[in-house]
């Protein structure tokens, strides 16, 4: 069913699917951003401003975002490294890692698409997405609610 288009409307079991968190979880956590449902479910472009504080511009961004949420244990598992050690190494300054998006403890995520892009790529490149100006994103690239 991923990815999900920008306008897609997503039920409680799609947002479960895209983010990794239980599904009994996704109600409190969106309310935590504010963020509303339009009638019984939720259009996806509500979640990727309100929570990751992301807009597609394009194609490439909107099929990116709608790939969905990958924890840091799954990615530690992809590169061979130690969760914590992946977790110091996204919290350097210089690090080559996609944003981290912290959203409580234990509760570490990254973009699947642009950790599949790194893995894919000779050169651990991967597409960059600029976040919204109003939105709060520290200078060390994580997002904590």
């Amino acid at each position: 069913m991923l990815p999900f288009s920008k306008f897609h409307p997503a039920s409680i079991l799609d947002l479960h699917e895209w983010s990794t968190l239980s599904r009994n979880e996704i109600g409190p956590f969106l309310q935590r951003f504010g963020i509303q449902p339009l009638g019984r479910k939720f259009p996806m472009l509500r979640i990727y401003e309100g929570v990751l504080g992301l807009s597609p511009f394009d194609e490439a961004c909107e099929n990116m975002l709608g790939h969905g949420l990958i924890r840091t244990t799954k990615v530690a598992g992809m590169v061979g490294l130690a969760p914590e050690t992946l977790l110091e190494k996204v919290r350097d300054r210089n690090s080559e890692y996609p944003p981290l998006y912290v959203f409580g403890p234990r509760r570490h995520l990254m973009l699947k698409a642009q950790i599949e892009q790194m893995c894919n790529s000779m050169r651990n490149e991967w597409q960059s997405i600029e976040p919204l100006q109003e939105h709060s994103l520290s200078k060390y690239r994580y997002l904590v609610p």
